[in-house]
């Protein structure tokens, strides 16, 4: 008893006199500051050098591995609930290996690698939905990035340099370097203004969607050998679905659905019918040879192609009341220069259509023409 009084005094007088430190946690590109107290190190060629919380010496907040040479090995950081907040390693006194950053709630929010207190190799960031790779501190090959609705968003650069690809999903980085925020440039060099959201999020659902590509095998194949053949319109190593998008907007009928938009949710059995029906096809027929009402150029349209000579065309609607409409045609093309207007009112092509909306809150709602089963 006598021991343990003298053992309790012991503390309470350590922690009464010993020095509060703000210690500067670095969480990725942002930090936080712990106000703590260490304990004495411990002995050995590895030393632990331990810290409590200074508003409640009962729990850790920071566990360091040191040698005579610096800090080498894990090294530990907690929240106030005692939950695991950092754990990297070090190596004189460097970050060199795996870093990850927890949330209190135990899932992974950054994690990534070190090599002598530089970021390289894979990183994965949960709560930006992305992931790429570092070399030497800096973005290096392809970044991807998902959107609110899921859809897939890549930029390419070399040793820090954006390349080609989508800018405007990589805030951070073009905040930081100041550079053309909402200028797009193609993997050829070029520079192309910015689709609409609208067009943006159709774009983007056409080239990386899955459950689509599934469909349009399913709508243009009934056998699985012919199914099979269809994966040539797939980059798999790019992870893209190979398509033109035609250089204009097709005037397209959206009367029938954007009647029924205001009743309620449109449909799938309803977009079946009325896209197979007989009536929209002779007012879109009747719209195509309008002369108040015929297609309209758009040739920025075109340079968002995933491939400019893929067999595959995509014509889009103009919007209209945050309705979109796709035709895919999935056919035999002329060899001649392709002339888009006339070949979408001439052709014998199976076509494909989709029916996009984008909401309120800018989130896009999909609905095919039909529902194939596999």
């Amino acid at each position: 008893m006598k021991y343990i009084f003298l053992y309790l005094f012991f503390l309470v007088s350590f922690f009464s006199t010993a020095q509060v430190v703000k210690e500067v946690i670095p969480i990725d590109t942002s930090s936080t500051t712990l106000k703590v107290i260490y304990k004495p190190d411990t002995e050995g060629y590895y030393f632990k050098r331990v810290a409590v919380f200074a508003d409640d010496t009962n729990q850790v907040a920071i566990e360091k591995t040191f040698t005579k040479y610096g800090q080498n090995g894990v090294c530990k950081v907690y929240y106030p609930s005692g939950k695991l907040m950092i754990f990297t390693v070090y190596a004189n006194s460097k970050i060199h290996g795996d870093w990850t950053w927890y949330g209190e709630d135990g899932i992974i929010n950054v994690k990534g690698k070190y090599r002598e207190g530089v970021k390289h190799k894979f990183w994965a960031y949960k709560y930006d939905k992305s992931y790429g790779r570092y070399k030497k501190g800096l973005k290096n090959g392809r970044w991807t990035h998902f959107d609110v609705n899921g859809e897939k968003h890549v930029a390419h650069f070399q040793n820090g340099a954006f390349k080609y690809g989508e800018k405007s999903f990589f805030k951070e980085f073009f905040a930081k370097n100041n550079t053309e925020k909402d200028t797009v440039i193609t993997e050829d060099g070029v520079k192309i203004a910015p689709l609409s959201n609208e067009y943006n999020l159709v774009v983007n659902h056409l080239k990386s969607n899955y459950l689509f590509r599934k469909r349009f095998k399913y709508f243009y194949a009934t056998k699985k050998k012919e199914r099979v053949a269809l994966d040539k319109h797939f980059d798999y190593k790019k992870d893209y679905f190979k398509f033109r998008l035609a250089p204009l907007q097709v005037p397209l009928d959206l009367t029938t659905f954007t009647d029924e938009l205001a009743k309620g949710k449109i449909t799938n059995v309803f977009i079946d019918t009325v896209l197979k029906s007989g009536l929209i096809k002779t007012i879109e027929q009747k719209n195509l040879t309008s002369n108040n009402y015929g297609m309209r150029a758009d040739s920025n349209l075109f340079e968002y192609s995933t491939e400019k000579d893929a067999e595959v065309i995509v014509y889009l609607s103009k919007i209209e009341n945050n309705l979109i409409k796709a035709e895919i045609l999935n056919c035999v093309l002329p060899d001649k220069e392709l002339d888009y207007a006339r070949f979408y009112t001439s052709n014998s092509c199976v076509k494909m259509s989709i029916l996009y909306y984008v909401d309120k809150d800018g989130v896009l709602h999909i609905e095919y023409e039909d529902d194939p089963q596999p």
